[in-house]
């Protein structure tokens, strides 16, 4: 019940966002800027099952009976969760992302130009924990494109052995405690936006009348 509600919180919070950007008050958005940040500063428990509720959300459907969900819960394909990643990674490192096709992607999932160079990501929608090869595809894709980095994500986390590797090869790893991480920030740094943005919008209809 209490996920539900988490859920279900942060989906009004974000049609908010979507609906009623122009039309919120100052006092308003900081009432929702408050709510966002209580609601997403949570503990280790509640992240760890908000990653295991993403898998769920875009793990592939296996079996029809997959699809008899509630009309309460989200659900995605594993293609749709690469877009969601590189929608998180662009708002957290800058830069801008491009999801590669579905298939002869060489184990490039997603192509993330900074400011500081390539970087190369690869997802895994998994509810075991992620083996070192993925990471050794990763690899040899930095070498071959001459890229700055790569990243190996998964909503689940990774393997001991997979870990010692990515740390002896470079490779950055984000489980999904840290995705769920990034993904509270990205929605909080939408939230600040949206501030500036009405802000922005209250300033230039004041221009307006004093004109």
């Amino acid at each position: 019940m209490l996920m539900m509600i988490f859920f279900a919180v942060v989906t009004i919070i974000l049609l908010g966002v979507g609906l009623f950007k122009y039309n919120l008050k100052e006092e308003e958005l900081e009432s929702l800027r408050t709510l966002t940040t209580k609601l997403l500063d949570t503990n280790d428990q509640m992240y760890n099952t908000l990653a295991m509720g993403l898998y769920y959300r875009f793990k592939k459907v296996e079996v029809p009976s997959d699809q008899n969900l509630s009309s309460n819960f989200i659900k995605n394909n594993p293609y749709e969760f690469e877009y969601f990643v590189a929608d998180i990674l662009e708002g957290i490192y800058g830069g801008t992302t491009y999801v590669t096709q579905s298939s002869g992607d060489y184990g490039v999932d997603i192509e993330h130009l900074r400011s500081n160079g390539l970087f190369l990501v690869q997802v895994k929608c998994y509810k075991e924990d992620v083996s070192f090869d993925p990471i050794a595809i990763i690899h040899s894709q930095i070498i071959k494109q001459n890229a700055k980095g790569g990243i190996v994500l998964t909503t689940s986390g990774f393997t001991s052995n997979a870990q010692k590797y990515a740390k002896e090869v470079g490779v950055e790893l984000i489980d999904g405690f840290q995705l769920v991480h990034y993904w509270s920030l990205y929605m909080k740094k939408l939230v600040h936006e949206l501030g500036h943005s009405s802000n922005d919008t209250n300033d230039n209809n004041h221009d307006l009348k004093q004109a």
